[in-house]
C-alpha cells in the first residue's frame, strides 16, 4: 500500500517581514494555553499563527477568511489578535 506523501512543515521562522509579530503571536499563545492549561496548538495552530502574521488582518470578517481560524477562534481571541497585529 503507498504512502500519502508527508505535509509541507510549517516553519514560523522564516516568517519574514512577519517575524516580529510571529513572535508577539507565539508569546500570546503560550500565555493563552498555560492560562487555559491545554497545548499551545489547541489554542491557535503554528499553520492558523503564520497565516495570521502574514495577512496582518484588521477586520473579524478578515481574520475568519484566513485558513485555520474558525468562528470558535474568532470568538475567543479575535480582538486580541486583531490588537497584537495592529501593534507590531
Amino acid at each position: 500500500r503507498a504512502q500519502k506523501p508527508a505535509a509541507p512543515r510549517v516553519t514560523l521562522e522564516g516568517a519574514g517581514e512577519a517575524s516580529a509579530l510571529v513572535g508577539s503571536l507565539r508569546a500570546w499563545r503560550l500565555e493563552e494555553a498555560k492560562r487555559r492549561r491545554v497545548p499551545a496548538f489547541r489554542v491557535l495552530t503554528n499553520r492558523a499563527l503564520l497565516a495570521v502574521a502574514q495577512a496582518r488582518p484588521t477586520t473579524l470578517a478578515a481574520l475568519a477568511a484566513l485558513a485555520g481560524v474558525g468562528p470558535k477562534v474568532v470568538k475567543d481571541f479575535g480582538t486580541k489578535l486583531l490588537a497584537l497585529c495592529a501593534a507590531r
